[in-house]
């Protein structure tokens, strides 16, 4: 993650995550959409990003990880 950033504004930490994940920072990414999820964990776009991953790096752990995170947002629709 970014050091010495201090906000309470998820927006920032999903732009940031976007953006490490382009530039190939997978647990950079992650760690930004994880704090986006703390600071409002019914954010979908955080959630889209977590599943989010190079086709490299998908492998046979895709379905599985997809999968608990769709299930996450079906849980919070349920809520609402």
């Amino acid at each position: 993650m970014v050091r010495g950033l201090k906000s309470d504004d998820p927006a920032i930490y999903l732009s940031l995550g976007f953006a490490q994940g382009r530039m190939g920072n997978l647990a950079a990414a992650q760690a930004c959409f994880q704090k986006a999820l703390s600071l409002d964990p019914a954010n979908a776009e955080a959630r889209k990003g977590l599943g989010r991953r190079p086709p490299i790096a998908r492998g046979d752990q895709r379905a599985g990880y997809a999968s608990a995170h769709l299930k996450k947002e079906v849980d919070l629709y349920k809520k609402s």
